[in-house]
C-alpha cells in the first residue's frame, strides 16, 4: 500500500510537470532526439576531410585504450588462475569446474597473446578482439562450465569487470548491442533450466530485471564512449585550428606593427615583451613581464591620458585606436600610433591587446578615427586662452631633427590660408572657405593668438636674417578661431614660412578642417565594426574543445587525477572551473536521481506483480520495506528538484550509500543475497552514483565501509565443508570481487572529477582563444582595408564583405568561392602572385608583395598584400591575407615586400611618348570619398602658390627660393605645361556650376627641374580664391629625397630591430619609376 501511495504521488506529479509548468512534448521530442543523435556524432560543421581525420584518431585512440584494456583482462584473468592453483596446492575444494579452469587457461592465453605481439591490436582488429571477448564471456554461460546459479553471478560481475572495460575497444556501438543481446538471450535459455524459484536459484523475475538492467547499463555506456571520444577528437581538431589562425592572425599583425602586446586588468604586460623591448631601444632579452604600460608614457599627463582611453571601454569586446608618445632607453621621446582592442575572458578577466606603432616619420593609418591622447597637453605648455600669449612664445619654434617634425595626419580635409604678416590680413584662401578672404586676423583669431603670431613673426626674422629659416618649421595644436557662423573651434596645423616674387616673406597656415559630421560619420564606422565582430565572437563562443592529453600525462600516476593540473590558469579561473563543474554535477544529478527513481520503481513493481499472482517472494519484508524507502527517497528529489544543489550533492550521495549498507545488513539480507545485492548495486547504483559526488576522496571512504561490511558478514558464521564450493558463501572469491569492485568504483570517481575538469578547463582554454582570436582580428581591420581567408585553391572560404567594398562591388553579394587572382589586373601578375601565395612550404609562414587589383569600375589601383599561409590539423592549407589599398602612400612592409607588378610595370604609357602623357581631360576623374588618395608626409611638403593667368610662380617655401617669379615653362615640361592648361580650363568650369569647393585633385609622378636635375615628385593641387575674386594654384608636394636622404637619418633605423612599418624608403614610388614607367592621376573627392 506504501508503494502504491508513492507511485500515485509520482504520477500526479509528472502530470503536474506536463500540464501546470506546460513542459511541451517538443521539449521531450528534442531531448530523445538528442539521445538518439548519440548513434552518430554531429559532424556537419565539419568538412569530409576533417571528418575523416576525427574518426581515424578515435579509431587510434580506442587501439591505445584496448592495449590497456587487455593489460587490465591479463592480471584479471591471471589473479583467478593464481587463486585457482593455490586451492589446487592446498587440496581445497574449489567452486571451480574443471571446464570452468581449462576456460580461465584459455583466456590467459588469448589476452597475453595480444600483451607479446601489440601488433595485433590494430584499429582495424579491434571489432575482432571485442567480438572474442564477448565470446569468451558467453561461453561461461555454457551447462558444462557453470551451473545456472553461477551464470546469474557471471552475468552480474562480467557486466562491471569485462563488458564495459571492453566496449572501449569496440568501434562500432551497434555491434555491442548486437553482442548484448546474444548474451541476454543465452542468459534467459539457462534461467528456463532452473526449477526452484529462489533468488539465489536464478528466479525467472530476478534474472529478467538483472538481465535487462546490465543490457541497457552496457548499451548506453558504449553509446556514452562513442560520442565521448568523437567529442573529444572534434574539440582537440577545432582547438587546434583556433590556434593556428590565431598564430597566423598574430603572424599578420606582426607584419603591420612594430610589436604586439597583451596587458592584463592591471595595464601590466603578461608577457616579456621582446618586440616592445626592442622598440624601446632596450635589451630584447630583458623581460618587462609584470611592467605597466603607462611607465612608457613619455609624461605623467599623457599616461594620465591614455591610462583612461585604455579603461575607458565597458566588458565585452571594443575597438579604438588612439596616439600618444613613448620614451625609450635613451630618454628620445617618439610618437606611436596605438591600435587597441579589449575584451574579457571567460573568467571575467579584462585583457588589452596593442598593437603598436611609430610612426614619427609616416602618416597614421587610423587617421582621423584615432584619438590624440596629446592634445590636452598641447604642443606648447600654455593654453591658448591664458595670456602672455598662450605659452606660445620663442619656445614654439624650437629646433627638432627632421624625424621628429610632427606631421599632418590627412591633406584631403586641410584648409590653406596665406598671411600678409605686414598688413596682418588673410590675401589668399581654400575655395571652400571664402569667408576667410580679405579678412584682417583680428577678426578670425583672438587676442592669445594675435601675440602669438607676432612673436613667430619676429623669430622669423631674425631666422631670415641668420640664413637658418630653410631649417625651421613649426607645428602648432590646440590653436582657437573663428568658423564660418562665429563659432569658435580649436584646430590643428601647421606655419609654412613663403616667399614672394618680390622677396617679401608671408606665412602659409595649413590646418585640419574641422568638420563634427565626419568625425560622427567614423564614429559610426567603429561602432558598426564593433557590432560585426561582436556577432563574430558570440559565434565564435558557441563552440567547444578539449585539448589533446599528452602520452606522458596519461601513464602519470592515479594519484595525479585526484588534483586536476590548474597551474596554467589563474586563481579567478580555477574559481570559475570548479563553479561550473559543480553546476554540471548539479544538473547531472537530476538525470542520475530519476534513473535511479526507475531502478527501484521497477523493482517495486515486482514486488506488487509477485503478491497480486502469488508466487513465492525471495525478498524479506525488510528488504520490501528497504525497497520502499529507496522509492521515497529518490521520489522526493523528483518532486522537489531545487533539493538537488551544487551544494548538497554530497549529502545526497552519503544518503545513497547509507541505504546500500542498510540492504547488505543482516536485518534486510541473508549472507548470500548481501553478496549479490552487493554486486548487482556495484553495477546499477554505485557507479552511477559517482557522477553526483564532489569529492572523490568521500566516494573512496565510503566504498571502504561497504567493502568492510561486505567483509564482515562472510567471516561472520560457520561454513559447512560443502559451502566452499558454492561461488556465493566463497570467501576466497568474495574477497576478490570485493577488492576489484572498490578499486573500480573509486577509479570511476577519480576519472569523472579528472574527466569534468578537463572538459571544463578545456571550455575555458578554447573560450579565451576564440576571444584571443576574435581580438587579433579586430586589431587587424584597424590596420588594413580588408582581412580574408584562402583556401588551399586560392579561393575566398566566406563571403568577404571587406573585400567587395574594397572593389566596389555590392557588400551584400558573396564571393565565396571567387579565386583571389581573379581581382588582379593582368594575368601576368595574377600569375606572379599565385606563385608568391604558392611559394610557402607546410606550416606558418609570413611575407608580403605588392600587386594591383581591378574593381568594378575596371580601375586598377595598387594593394600590399599581408600574407600569411598555414597548415590547418587535417592537413588543408590556409592563406590569411590583409589587403590594404597604397595608390598614394607609403609601403607598410617596405622594401621587404616583393613588387609582384615589376615584370609589366605599374603603367602603360612611357614617360615622353607625347601626346600629352595621357594627361588629358580624364585626369579630373570623381571617385568616393572612401577612395580619394591621401599624402603621407607634411613635414617635408613644398608648397608653391601660381598665378594660371600669368603662368608664374608666385610663392614658394622658403627652403626653395629658386621658384619664388619663375615662368612656369622653365620649370616644367611641355607636357606638365599640357596638364596644368587642362586642370585650369577645368577648374573654371566647375566655378561656374558652384562645385569647386566639394573637388580635390592628387597627382603622381609629375617631372620638374630641381636644380640640375629632372626630379619626379607627386602632391595635389588646391585651388585658391584671392581677396580679388581671381583664382589660383597651390601646388603641395613631397620634396625629393635626393636631398634629404643625405641630410638626415629616420629615427626607425636607429633601433635594434628595425620595423617595416617605421623604415623610410630610399626612393618614393621607386620600383614604378626605376622600371621607367609613370602614371597621372588627377581625381575628384566627391562627398556623399
Amino acid at each position: 500500500c506504501a508503494v502504491v501511495v508513492l507511485e500515485v504521488l509520482l504520477v500526479g506529479k509528472s502530470l503536474w510537470l506536463l500540464v501546470q509548468k506546460r513542459k511541451s512534448l517538443r521539449d521531450f521530442a528534442c531531448r530523445c532526439r538528442y539521445f538518439v543523435s548519440w548513434w552518430s556524432h554531429d559532424q556537419s560543421k565539419f568538412s569530409r576531410e576533417e571528418q575523416r581525420v576525427i574518426n581515424s584518431r578515435v579509431r587510434q585512440a580506442r587501439a591505445v585504450l584496448a592495449a590497456s584494456v587487455n593489460n587490465y583482462f591479463i592480471v584479471l584473468w591471471l589473479l583467478v588462475c593464481v587463486l585457482a592453483q593455490v586451492s589446487i596446492f592446498r587440496g581445497v575444494s574449489r567452486f571451480m569446474s574443471a571446464q570452468f579452469t581449462w576456460h580461465n587457461v584459455i583466456s590467459l592465453a588469448f589476452f597475453s597473446a595480444s600483451f607479446f605481439v601489440p601488433s595485433l591490436l590494430r584499429p582495424s582488429t579491434l571489432d575482432v578482439w571485442y567480438v572474442c571477448v564477448m565470446i569468451i564471456v558467453t561461453s561461461l554461460l555454457a551447462p558444462t562450465i557453470t551451473s545456472p546459479a553461477q551464470s546469474l553471478l557471471v552475468v552480474v560481475v562480467s557486466s562491471a569487470l569485462v563488458r564495459i572495460p571492453a566496449l572501449l575497444g569496440c568501434t562500432r556501438p551497434w555491434l555491442v548491442l548486437s553482442c548484448e543481446i546474444g548474451l541476454a538471450v543465452v542468459s534467459r535459455m539457462r534461467a528456463t533450466d532452473d526449477a526452484d524459484n529462489s533468488f539465489e536459484s536464478n528466479a525467472d523475475v530476478g534474472a529478467a530485471q538483472t538481465t535487462l538492467w546490465s543490457l541497457l547499463l552496457v548499451s548506453a555506456a558504449a553509446l556514452a564512449v562513442q560520442r565521448s571520444l568523437q567529442n573529444r577528437e572534434a574539440q582537440a581538431l577545432l582547438i587546434s585550428n583556433t590556434t593556428t589562425e590565431l598564430s597566423a592572425a598574430t603572424s599578420l599583425l606582426e607584419l603591420t606593427c612594430d610589436a604586439v602586446v597583451e596587458l592584463d586588468g592591471d595595464l601590466q604586460l603578461t608577457a616579456p615583451g621582446a618586440d616592445i623591448a626592442s622598440m624601446l631601444l632596450k635589451d630584447p632579452s630583458l623581460s618587462l613581464q609584470g611592467k605597466c604600460f603607462t611607465e612608457f608614457v613619455a609624461t605623467s599627463d599623457e599616461a594620465e591620458r591614455a591610462e583612461q582611453l585604455l579603461r575607458g571601454s565597458d566588458k565585452g569586446v571594443h575597438t579604438r585606436a588612439f596616439h600618444t608618445r613613448l620614451v625609450d632607453s635613451c630618454s628620445s621621446k617618439f610618437r606611436t600610433e596605438v591600435f587597441h582592442v579589449s575584451y574579457s575572458r571567460l573568467g571575467g578577466q579584462t585583457r588589452h591587446l596593442l598593437g603598436l606603432r611609430d610612426f614619427t616619420d609616416q602618416a597614421s593609418l587610423a587617421g582621423r578615427r584615432a584619438v590624440d591622447s596629446t592634445v590636452a597637453r598641447g604642443a606648447f605648455e600654455l593654453e591658448p586662452h591664458q595670456g602672455q600669449g598662450n605659452g606660445k612664445d620663442l619656445h614654439s619654434l624650437q629646433s627638432r631633427s627632421e624625424a621628429q617634425v610632427n606631421r599632418l595626419e590627412d591633406t584631403r580635409h586641410l584648409v590653406f590660408v596665406q598671411i600678409d604678416m605686414d598688413s596682418l590680413q588673410v590675401v589668399t584662401a581654400s575655395v571652400r572657405t571664402p569667408f576667410f578672404v580679405g579678412k584682417p586676423l583680428d577678426e578670425i583669431f583672438g587676442e592669445a593668438e594675435m601675440n602669438f603670431f607676432q612673436q613667430v613673426w619676429q623669430q622669423v626674422h631674425v631666422l631670415d636674417q641668420r640664413n637658418e629659416l630653410a631649417t625651421k618649421e613649426l607645428t602648432v595644436t590646440s590653436l582657437y578661431l573663428l568658423w564660418k557662423s562665429q563659432e569658435e573651434v580649436c584646430v590643428s596645423g601647421r606655419i609654412e614660412v613663403t616667399k614672394q616674387s618680390d622677396g617679401r616673406l608671408g606665412f602659409l597656415f595649413c590646418f585640419e578642417e574641422p568638420d563634427a559630421e565626419r568625425s560622427a560619420a567614423s564614429t559610426y564606422a567603429v561602432t558598426a565594426l564593433e557590432v560585426m565582430l561582436l556577432g563574430k565572437i558570440l559565434w565564435m563562443a558557441g563552440q567547444r574543445r578539449q585539448s589533446l592529453m599528452a602520452f606522458w600525462r596519461r601513464c602519470r600516476s592515479c594519484t595525479s587525477w585526484c588534483s586536476p593540473d590548474h597551474s596554467k590558469f589563474s586563481q579567478e579561473e580555477v574559481r570559475v572551473i570548479k563553479s561550473r563543474v559543480r553546476q554540471a554535477r548539479a544538473e547531472l544529478a537530476v538525470s542520475v536521481n530519476s534513473y535511479l527513481l526507475a531502478c527501484w520503481g521497477f523493482a517495486c513493481l515486482t514486488v506488487q506483480v509477485n503478491m497480486s499472482l502469488g508466487s513465492p517472494r525471495w525478498m524479506s519484508p525488510q528488504f520490501s520495506w528497504l525497497c520502499a524507502i529507496h522509492l521515497c527517497f529518490f521520489g522526493v528529489g523528483f518532486l522537489a528538484p531545487h533539493v538537488l544543489r551544487p551544494g548538497t550533492l554530497d549529502m545526497w550521495y552519503l544518503c545513497v550509500v547509507m541505504l546500500i549498507a542498510l540492504t547488505i545488513s543482516p536485518m534486510a539480507t541473508t549472507k548470500v543475497q548481501s553478496t549479490q545485492v552487493a554486486m548487482a548495486s556495484f553495477a546499477v547504483v554505485r557507479v552511477p552514483a559517482v557522477l553526483v559526488c564532489t569529492r572523490p576522496w568521500l566516494v573512496i571512504v565510503c566504498e571502504m565501509s561497504l567493502a568492510a561490511i561486505t567483509q564482515v558478514r562472510a567471516l561472520n558464521g560457520a561454513y559447512s565443508a560443502e559451502s566452499y564450493t558454492s561461488y556465493e558463501s566463497s570467501q576466497l572469491n568474495l574477497g576478490q570481487t570485493t577488492l576489484w569492485s572498490f578499486m573500480l568504483v573509486c577509479l570511476a570517481s577519480i576519472a569523472v572529477e579528472r574527466s569534468w575538469h578537463s572538459r571544463e578547463a578545456q571550455g575555458l582554454l578554447i573560450s579565451n582563444a576564440t576571444t584571443e582570436l576574435s581580438a587579433a582580428t579586430s586589431l587587424l581591420e584597424l590596420t588594413c582595408d580588408a582581412v580574408v581567408e584562402l583556401d588551399g585553391d586560392l579561393q575566398l572560404t566566406a563571403p568577404g564583405a571587406d573585400i567587395a567594398s574594397l572593389l566596389l562591388k555590392d557588400p551584400s553579394l558573396s564571393l565565396q568561392g571567387k579565386c583571389f587572382t581573379e581581382f588582379v589586373a593582368t594575368s601576368d601578375e595574377a600569375e606572379r602572385a599565385e606563385q608568391l601565395l604558392r611559394g610557402s612550404d607546410q606550416g606558418v609562414h609570413t611575407g608580403a608583395f605588392h600587386t594591383r587589383l581591378v574593381d568594378s569600375c575596371s580601375s586598377k589601383f595598387r594593394t600590399e598584400v599581408f600574407h600569411v599561409s598555414y597548415s590547418r590539423l587535417a592537413g588543408q592549407t590556409r592563406h590569411l591575407l590583409g589587403l590594404r589599398d597604397f595608390t598614394d602612400q607609403a609601403s607598410l612592409a617596405g622594401r621587404r615586400a616583393v613588387d609582384s607588378t615589376v615584370a609589366r610595370g605599374a603603367f602603360e604609357l612611357e614617360p615622353h611618348e607625347g601626346q600629352g602623357n595621357g594627361k588629358d581631360l580624364h585626369s579630373l576623374q570623381s571617385r568616393f570619398e572612401a577612395q580619394v588618395n591621401r599624402l603621407e608626409d607634411t613635414q617635408h611638403l613644398v608648397f608653391v602658390q601660381i598665378d594660371m593667368d600669368s603662368l608664374q610662380v608666385v610663392t614658394a617655401s622658403v627652403r626653395t627660393p629658386f621658384f619664388a617669379g619663375k615662368p612656369l615653362d622653365e620649370i616644367f615640361g611641355e607636357a606638365e605645361m599640357n596638364f596644368f592648361q587642362q586642370v585650369w580650363q577645368q577648374v573654371q568650369v566647375l566655378d561656374q556650376r558652384n562645385e569647386l569647393a566639394t573637388k580635390e585633385l592628387t597627382v603622381t609622378s609629375l617631372y620638374l627641374q630641381w636644380g640640375f636635375k629632372e626630379v619626379c615628385v607627386s602632391g595635389r593641387i588646391e585651388v585658391t580664391k584671392q581677396s580679388d575674386g581671381r583664382l589660383g594654384f597651390l601646388f603641395c608636394f613631397e620634396e625629393p629625397d635626393v636631398e634629404r636622404s643625405a641630410a638626415s637619418t629616420p629615427r626607425s633605423q636607429t633601433r635594434s630591430r628595425p620595423s617595416s612599418r617605421s623604415s623610410r624608403r630610399s626612393t618614393p614610388r621607386g620600383h614604378s619609376m626605376s622600371s621607367g614607367l609613370k602614371r597621372w592621376r588627377a581625381e575628384n573627392a566627391l562627398s556623399l
